[in-house]
C-alpha cells in the first residue's frame, strides 16, 4: 500500500498534467481522504463547485449524501472526483472527445488513491473510467473491475427529473453492501 505522502507527490505530478493540458480553464480537482476505500465519481463540477473550487458542495451535494448514507457510507471517507475536471457552461452535454480527454487523468487518480469500490454518477463518469457500456445496462451491478469493485447508477440531476430513476439510483446504491467481506468496510 502507497503512503499518504507518495500518493500527495503522484496527484501533485497529475494536477500538474492536466493544468498543462487544459490551460485556460479553471480545474477542480478531486478530494478526500487519500486512503479512501470509496470514490465517488461525477460527471463534471457544476458551476457552484467551479466557483468554490471544491467538488461536493454544488446543487447536487444533499442528494448525494443522501444517497450515499443510505448505503451506510460516510460522505466525509470518499474520495470525490469528476469525469471532466471543469466545469461545462451552460450544463451543456459532454461530448464524447470530452470525457475521452481527462479519462486518463481519471484512470491515474483512482490507481492513487487505490479505493475499493468506485461508485460512478451517470453516464460521463462510467465512460470516464473507461467502461463503454450504456448507463442502463451498467446501473446497479457491481461489477469487479479486478483494482476495484464499481458501482454505476444514475446522475442525481436524473433522478431529481425522473422518479423512476430516483428510486433506481436508491436501489442501485444498496449494492454497496454486497461487497464481499473484507473488501471494504463501506
Amino acid at each position: 500500500m502507497t503512503s499518504n505522502t507518495e500518493k500527495q507527490e503522484k496527484l501533485r505530478l497529475v494536477h500538474g498534467a492536466i493544468k498543462k493540458k487544459f490551460k485556460g480553464k479553471k480545474i477542480v480537482f478531486g478530494q478526500g481522504p487519500l486512503n479512501a476505500t470509496v470514490a465517488l465519481v461525477c460527471d463534471a463540477p457544476d458551476k457552484d463547485e467551479h466557483a468554490d473550487g471544491a467538488l461536493g458542495n454544488g446543487k447536487y451535494a444533499k442528494p448525494i449524501a443522501d444517497l450515499l448514507k443510505s448505503a451506510g457510507i460516510d460522505l466525509r471517507q470518499v474520495y470525490h472526483t469528476a469525469a471532466i475536471k471543469y466545469h461545462a457552461p451552460n450544463h451543456k452535454f459532454l461530448t464524447p472527445k470530452e470525457v475521452k480527454s481527462c479519462s486518463n487523468f481519471l484512470k491515474e487518480e483512482l490507481k492513487i488513491i487505490e479505493p475499493k469500490l468506485v461508485i460512478t454518477l451517470g453516464a460521463n463518469a462510467l465512460r470516464g473510467v473507461g467502461l463503454r457500456l450504456p448507463i442502463d445496462n451498467a446501473r446497479g451491478r457491481l461489477l469487479n473491475l479486478g483494482a476495484y469493485h464499481l458501482l454505476a447508477t444514475y446522475h442525481p440531476s436524473q433522478a431529481e427529473t425522473d422518479p423512476f430513476a430516483k428510486k433506481l439510483a436508491e436501489t442501485d446504491i444498496l449494492k454497496a453492501k454486497e461487497l464481499p467481506s473484507g473488501v471494504s468496510e463501506v
